[in-house]
Protein backbone atom coordinates (compact mmCIF):
# COMPACT_ATOMS: atom_id res chain seq x y z
CA UNK A 1 0.00 0.00 0.00
CA UNK A 2 3.02 2.26 -0.16
CA UNK A 3 2.51 3.27 -3.77
CA UNK A 4 -0.96 3.54 -3.14
CA UNK A 5 -2.30 7.65 -2.63
CA UNK A 6 -6.01 7.30 -3.10
CA UNK A 7 -8.48 4.44 -2.57
CA UNK A 8 -11.70 4.14 -4.81
CA UNK A 9 -14.44 1.96 -5.01
CA UNK A 10 -18.02 1.51 -6.10
CA UNK A 11 -20.94 1.02 -3.93
CA UNK A 12 -20.84 -2.79 -4.87
CA UNK A 13 -17.78 -3.68 -3.21
CA UNK A 14 -17.53 -0.99 -0.21
CA UNK A 15 -20.76 -2.89 0.84
CA UNK A 16 -19.06 -6.60 0.22
CA UNK A 17 -15.88 -5.12 2.46
CA UNK A 18 -18.58 -4.06 5.47
CA UNK A 19 -20.44 -7.52 4.95
CA UNK A 20 -17.18 -9.29 5.19
CA UNK A 21 -16.28 -7.17 8.61
CA UNK A 22 -19.66 -7.88 10.21
CA UNK A 23 -19.84 -11.45 9.45
CA UNK A 24 -16.52 -12.10 10.97
CA UNK A 25 -18.09 -10.47 13.79
CA UNK A 26 -15.43 -7.79 13.79
CA UNK A 27 -16.61 -3.94 14.26
CA UNK A 28 -16.04 -2.01 10.62
CA UNK A 29 -13.63 -0.07 10.68
CA UNK A 30 -12.40 1.64 7.67
CA UNK A 31 -9.20 -0.19 6.71
CA UNK A 32 -7.05 2.02 4.52
CA UNK A 33 -5.58 5.53 5.22
CA UNK A 34 -5.29 6.42 2.08
CA UNK A 35 -7.93 9.22 0.86
CA UNK A 36 -11.17 7.27 -0.11
CA UNK A 37 -14.36 7.68 -2.31
CA UNK A 38 -17.29 5.30 -2.48
CA UNK A 39 -18.17 6.25 -6.62
CA UNK A 40 -21.96 6.15 -6.56
CA UNK A 41 -25.14 7.68 -7.30
CA UNK A 42 -26.53 5.84 -4.06
CA UNK A 43 -26.98 7.49 -0.30
CA UNK A 44 -24.52 5.00 2.12
CA UNK A 45 -23.68 5.37 5.30
CA UNK A 46 -19.95 5.51 4.83
CA UNK A 47 -17.40 5.95 7.84
CA UNK A 48 -14.87 8.96 8.61
CA UNK A 49 -12.37 9.27 6.14
CA UNK A 50 -14.54 7.61 2.93
CA UNK A 51 -16.76 9.99 0.74
CA UNK A 52 -18.99 9.69 -1.75
CA UNK A 53 -18.47 10.53 -5.69
CA UNK A 54 -21.04 10.57 -8.33
CA UNK A 55 -18.55 12.84 -10.78
CA UNK A 56 -16.03 11.90 -13.43
CA UNK A 57 -13.44 9.49 -12.03
CA UNK A 58 -10.40 11.78 -13.94
CA UNK A 59 -11.39 14.55 -10.56
CA UNK A 60 -10.09 11.27 -7.69
CA UNK A 61 -6.98 11.29 -9.38
CA UNK A 62 -5.44 14.55 -8.05
CA UNK A 63 -5.82 13.53 -4.23
CA UNK A 64 -2.89 10.45 -5.08
CA UNK A 65 -0.36 13.28 -5.44
CA UNK A 66 2.38 11.22 -7.50
CA UNK A 67 1.44 7.78 -6.26
CA UNK A 68 -1.34 5.31 -7.47
CA UNK A 69 -4.96 5.23 -7.28
CA UNK A 70 -6.23 1.79 -5.91
CA UNK A 71 -9.27 0.71 -7.92
CA UNK A 72 -11.56 -1.73 -5.95
CA UNK A 73 -13.45 -4.00 -7.27
CA UNK A 74 -15.99 -2.97 -10.03
CA UNK A 75 -15.20 -3.65 -13.89
CA UNK A 76 -17.73 -0.33 -14.75
CA UNK A 77 -15.41 1.92 -12.49
CA UNK A 78 -12.45 0.40 -14.19
CA UNK A 79 -13.53 1.01 -17.51
CA UNK A 80 -14.57 5.14 -15.89
CA UNK A 81 -10.53 4.85 -15.54
CA UNK A 82 -9.53 3.25 -18.81
CA UNK A 83 -12.08 5.20 -20.81
CA UNK A 84 -10.36 8.56 -19.39
CA UNK A 85 -6.83 6.97 -19.97
CA UNK A 86 -5.82 6.51 -16.66
CA UNK A 87 -5.87 2.88 -16.41
CA UNK A 88 -1.87 1.76 -16.88
CA UNK A 89 -2.77 -1.71 -14.82
CA UNK A 90 -5.29 -4.56 -13.61
CA UNK A 91 -4.02 -6.63 -10.59
CA UNK A 92 -6.89 -9.78 -10.58
CA UNK A 93 -7.07 -11.80 -7.97
CA UNK A 94 -9.21 -14.70 -9.05
CA UNK A 95 -9.94 -17.43 -5.83
CA UNK A 96 -11.64 -20.80 -6.99
CA UNK A 97 -15.83 -20.53 -7.05
CA UNK A 98 -17.85 -22.42 -8.95
CA UNK A 99 -20.20 -19.93 -10.45
CA UNK A 100 -23.38 -20.30 -12.92
CA UNK A 101 -22.94 -17.23 -14.57
CA UNK A 102 -21.55 -14.03 -14.21
CA UNK A 103 -20.52 -10.65 -16.21
CA UNK A 104 -17.37 -10.11 -17.86
CA UNK A 105 -14.22 -8.29 -15.82
CA UNK A 106 -14.20 -5.45 -17.53
CA UNK A 107 -17.00 -4.36 -19.82
CA UNK A 108 -14.37 -2.70 -22.22
CA UNK A 109 -12.41 -4.32 -24.64
CA UNK A 110 -8.64 -3.72 -23.12
CA UNK A 111 -5.04 -5.30 -24.67
CA UNK A 112 -3.58 -6.69 -21.61
CA UNK A 113 0.12 -7.55 -21.20
CA UNK A 114 0.47 -10.24 -17.83
CA UNK A 115 3.56 -8.97 -16.37
CA UNK A 116 3.26 -11.62 -13.31
CA UNK A 117 1.61 -14.26 -11.74
CA UNK A 118 2.15 -14.98 -8.01
CA UNK A 119 0.01 -17.01 -5.10
CA UNK A 120 -1.78 -15.28 -2.30
CA UNK A 121 -3.21 -17.63 0.12
CA UNK A 122 -6.16 -18.97 -1.53
CA UNK A 123 -6.03 -16.61 -4.27
CA UNK A 124 -3.88 -16.10 -7.78
CA UNK A 125 -2.61 -12.75 -8.35
CA UNK A 126 -2.33 -11.42 -12.04
CA UNK A 127 -1.31 -8.07 -12.73
CA UNK A 128 -1.23 -7.17 -16.34
CA UNK A 129 -0.22 -4.09 -17.91
CA UNK A 130 -2.79 -1.71 -19.94
CA UNK A 131 -1.38 -1.53 -23.06
CA UNK A 132 -4.47 0.02 -24.85
CA UNK A 133 -7.95 -0.26 -26.31
CA UNK A 134 -8.84 -3.82 -28.09
CA UNK A 135 -9.00 -3.22 -31.95
CA UNK A 136 -12.23 -4.61 -33.28
CA UNK A 137 -11.59 -6.25 -37.01
CA UNK A 138 -14.25 -6.10 -39.46
CA UNK A 139 -15.07 -9.88 -39.02
CA UNK A 140 -16.47 -8.44 -35.07
CA UNK A 141 -13.50 -10.10 -33.27
CA UNK A 142 -11.11 -7.80 -31.08
CA UNK A 143 -7.79 -7.69 -33.74
CA UNK A 144 -4.56 -9.45 -32.34
CA UNK A 145 -6.57 -11.70 -29.67
CA UNK A 146 -5.79 -14.45 -30.65
CA UNK A 147 -2.30 -14.28 -31.56
CA UNK A 148 -1.74 -12.14 -28.00
CA UNK A 149 -3.42 -15.55 -26.30
CA UNK A 150 -0.81 -17.49 -28.54
CA UNK A 151 1.54 -15.48 -27.25
CA UNK A 152 0.85 -15.72 -23.60
CA UNK A 153 0.47 -19.84 -24.11
CA UNK A 154 3.70 -20.21 -25.64
CA UNK A 155 5.55 -17.99 -22.84
CA UNK A 156 3.81 -20.65 -20.24
CA UNK A 157 5.87 -23.60 -22.27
Amino acid sequence: MQGVGAVVLGANSYEWIVRDFEASGRPFVWPYRQPSWVVTHRELTLPPGVRRHSGAVADLVAAAGDRDVWILGGGDLAGQFADAGLLDQVLLQVCPVTLGGGRPLLPRRLRLQRRNVERDGQFTALLFDVVGPQQIAEHGHASGLLGAMDEAQSTRR
